[in-house]
């Protein structure tokens, strides 16, 4: 039986889509499609960095990959970036399986993040010795199936094809991309956005992308 998943009414996301802009400018979309917003992200450290998320209430991207809607929102998102950074782009996702799990890092809703980053975080995943698969985006619902995963892409100009590395994770761990940029940044003390907003960054790049 397939498991029917329940919006729980403290959602952010599903409120931000109801037009419930409870954080003000930041909850605001930057880009609206019919399936689709972009949003800044709230504990930014980085300017730029943005989230890509679907109105449908689910825990992972995995099967959203292929959509023309989502990568048409992404590469307008990756173009305003580069244009407003000159920066390539980073990409990472935290593929939950289910509503409060570890890995969603206390968000029950499906989303990515880019970020403009002219750094490599691959060093740093590597030497945590855990497996990374090569794949392209597309194929990672059919590698993870039920599983639940983290999924990371560097260097991006567009969305379309995109190649990354994906670890299917055995055990769940909260933030993990969060905590290696904070670390190569030099602030893993602030790298948790439960508790550390920068709300100004983020208010900053909602400007900087918005029309």
């Amino acid at each position: 039986m397939e498991k029917k998943i329940v919006c729980g009414l403290e959602c952010r996301y599903c409120k931000i889509f109801q037009g419930q802009y409870e954080l003000g400018k930041i909850d605001n979309p930057i880009i609206r499609t019919e399936k689709y917003i972009a949003l800044a992200s709230l504990g930014s450290f980085i300017k730029g960095w943005t989230l890509v998320i679907p109105k449908e209430h689910i825990y992972c991207m995995k099967d959203k990959y292929n959509d023309l809607e989502f990568i048409s929102l992404s590469n307008e998102i990756i173009k305003r970036i580069k244009n407003a950074y000159s920066k390539d782009c980073i990409l990472f996702e935290h593929g939950a399986n289910h509503e409060g799990s570890l890995t969603a890092c206390g968000t029950n809703h499906a989303h990515i993040h880019i970020v403009p980053y002219d750094k490599s975080l691959l060093s740093e995943m590597f030497h945590y010795q855990k497996e990374w698969i090569e794949c392209k985006a597309k194929d990672i619902s059919g590698i993870v199936g039920d599983n639940e995963y983290w999924f990371y892409s560097e260097d991006i100009n567009n969305m379309d094809n995109i190649k990354g590395y994906l670890h299917i994770i055995e055990k769940p761990e909260s933030q993990f991309f969060r905590k290696l940029l904070a670390k190569k940044e030099n602030c893993f003390e602030k790298y948790d956005y439960k508790t550390n907003w920068f709300m100004e960054i983020a208010e900053e790049t909602h400007d900087m992308l918005k029309d």
